[in-house]
């Protein structure tokens, strides 16, 4: 129950964090994450850290470009609802359009100040979370199955 409560926590905030980007409109702050989330979803940190800049963000090559029905389908919402979200991130300058209909993240929109302030807020409030993991000593292995 702990660790649900730890998570529902770190989640409502990263809701937070991004309804101040996103003027109050969660949902279009969840859509971002999503788009974000799917385009680089294909990159192995081992592989491809040294890629990053020195801020953590991929270069916009490597990213994936993502269509609205894939971002409906990650999260279970209509294909309309997630249409219409994705085009207003468009029009807001939050994402842009790639090969047709897709989308991405452009890297410039992760270095912008209240985009960079939301991820500095959500940076803290994950470390806030796995110090209180550590210090309720969650972390442990857990002992092996031995049902052979």
């Amino acid at each position: 129950m702990f660790l649900a409560r730890l998570g529902g926590s770190f989640v409502l905030r990263t809701l937070a964090n991004l309804s101040e980007v996103f003027e109050g409109d969660m949902m279009l702050g969840v859509v971002f994450i999503a788009i974000g989330q799917a385009t680089v979803s294909h990159l192995s940190v081992e592989r491809h850290l040294g890629e990053f800049d020195a801020q953590g963000i991929a270069p916009d090559d490597l990213r994936r470009a993502v269509s609205a029905l894939s971002i409906s389908a990650s999260l279970n919402i209509p294909r309309e609802t997630a249409r219409r979200y994705v085009s207003r991130l468009v029009d807001l300058g939050y994402c842009q359009r790639v090969r047709g209909r897709r989308v991405i993240i452009p890297g410039d929109v992760y270095r912008r100040p209240d985009v960079q302030r939301a991820l500095h807020s959500n940076r803290r409030d994950l470390q806030m979370v796995i110090s209180a993991i550590r210090r309720a000593d969650l972390l442990k292995d857990e002992p092996a199955d031995d049902a052979d």
